[in-house]
């Protein structure tokens, strides 16, 4: 008889618990695309002081899927600290928020939904050594873990130069160093010395891209970090006669010639000219258009590449899920999009074989002049090492212009016969440049 009675008088303290924040009901339940295990959620977020409470910095505060209902974050403290404070909020939405009105709760507890108010965080600790912690949280039990994960490794180091900059001050340059296909850690050079330092980064093997405002980007591959501090200096070269500013008056003949004004949705949704060079082991490309609250997307396929990347159904993706699909042939591993409504800036990610996104938009120069009601361009250099795993092959490259989710649009260069009528089309004529 007291055992029962235990157990339910812990039940309903439980209960109680973890429900003093839930003032209205969560988000619809939906499946991300190709996810491979269940949630309710597209994405998770941990957003805390000890990353500024940027919620809208989706790159370094995402969280991973790693189970049925289970979030997990690899994050990294410089130093001790008494407490952190935290929530963990789904679809970049507050009003989601799983925090706390509770005490303090050492490394381990419950969070509570919809606790959306000032104050209602997580407090956590003590983060005792500096290093990379691990932040678990099911989004059923509501249970969250921080567990200490992995000592501070190495560093890289060196210095950026420029073909045709001696002096100071020298162009910005950002350096970001990836681990297959995720960032792991990003710094800028000092302009009077052009000297940077990526550090802390874990034991490990990384891909490092320098980048510049009008100069090609570099890509520097298989370098290794093994509590040690690698040096890596490189030359960037100015970028001849194109330059990243949203702007096509640089470039001399389109690849595929298509005019502004033909389109069945006219000035809300117009493609015109599609641009695209190979130089120095950049791929730059242009896409002119006149688009008002629709999409510009860009779609690549390229060989060789990652096998880990590579999906048929653009209607299944977390990023501009769109009515487009692609034989097995063309399967789409990169997407550039932007939805024009004057606030929105472009994007670029690679699409896993599962649907899955990761954001690469810090690993290339990007720059657009979309407006609504107004004829402008997305351009861009994207480094040929980024995207494929060999020296030498091909780049497929269609431009559409697309509705809002889950809808197609009326017009793609190179043409693909499309309808704009939601009914959904096959993207299988691409424009092919050899590198």
């Amino acid at each position: 008889m007291f055992r029962k009675y235990f157990k339910a008088t812990i039940s309903l303290m439980t209960f109680i618990i973890i429900s003093s924040c839930a003032s209205k009901e969560g988000n619809v339940i939906v499946n991300p695309p190709g996810e491979e295990f269940k949630t309710q959620y597209r994405s998770m977020q941990l957003v805390g002081d000890f990353n500024g409470w940027a919620l809208e910095d989706l790159s370094s505060t995402e969280m991973n899927l790693v189970a049925d209902w289970t979030w997990e974050k690899i994050q990294y403290f410089s130093g001790t600290r008494d407490s952190i404070m935290f929530k963990f909020v789904p679809n970049s939405n507050w009003d989601l928020a799983f925090g706390t009105q509770g005490p303090d709760s050492g490394l381990s507890g419950y969070a509570e939904p919809n606790c959306t108010g000032t104050g209602n965080h997580i407090t956590a600790g003590p983060i005792n050594k500096a290093g990379y912690w691990k932040f678990t949280f099911n989004e059923q039990t509501l249970f969250y873990s921080i567990t200490f994960y992995s000592a501070p490794g190495g560093a890289i180091k060196g210095t950026v130069d420029f073909t045709d900059v001696t002096s100071p001050p020298y162009p910005p340059t950002t350096i970001s160093a990836y681990s297959a296909s995720e960032k792991i850690a990003e710094t800028h050079t000092d302009t009077m010395t052009s000297e940077y330092l990526l550090s802390p980064l874990p034991n490990g093997t990384y891909t490092i891209v320098f980048q510049a405002p009008g100069y090609i980007p570099d890509t520097v591959q298989n370098v290794t970090v093994n509590n040690d501090t690698a040096s890596i200096d490189v030359v960037l070269e100015k970028a001849h006669g194109i330059i990243i500013d949203g702007d096509l008056s640089d470039w001399d003949t389109p690849s595929v010639y298509d005019t502004i004004g033909d389109s069945p949705w006219g000035s809300n949704g117009d493609i015109g000219s599609l641009y695209a060079t190979i130089e120095n082991d950049t791929l730059f490309i242009g896409v002119q258009g006149e688009v008002t609250n629709n999409a510009l997307i860009v779609y690549f396929h390229v060989e060789p590449y990652d096998s880990s990347l590579g999906y048929t159904d653009m209607d299944n993706i977390d990023f501009y899920a769109r009515k487009f699909t692609f034989p097995d042939s063309l399967k789409a591993q990169y997407i550039l999009a932007q939805w024009v409504d004057g606030s929105v800036t472009p994007g670029f990610r690679s699409i896993d074989t599962t649907g899955r996104t990761v954001d690469l938009t810090d690993s290339i120069n990007v720059a657009s002049s979309l407006k609504p009601s107004s004829i402008g361009a997305i351009e861009a250099a994207i480094p040929i090492q980024l995207i494929s795993t060999g020296q030498h092959g091909r780049i497929g490259i269609v431009a559409v212009i697309a509705g809002g989710d889950h809808y197609d649009g009326p017009e793609s260069v190179p043409s693909n016969n499309l309808q704009g009528n939601g009914s959904g089309a096959i993207l299988n004529n691409l424009y092919f440049i050899q590198f």
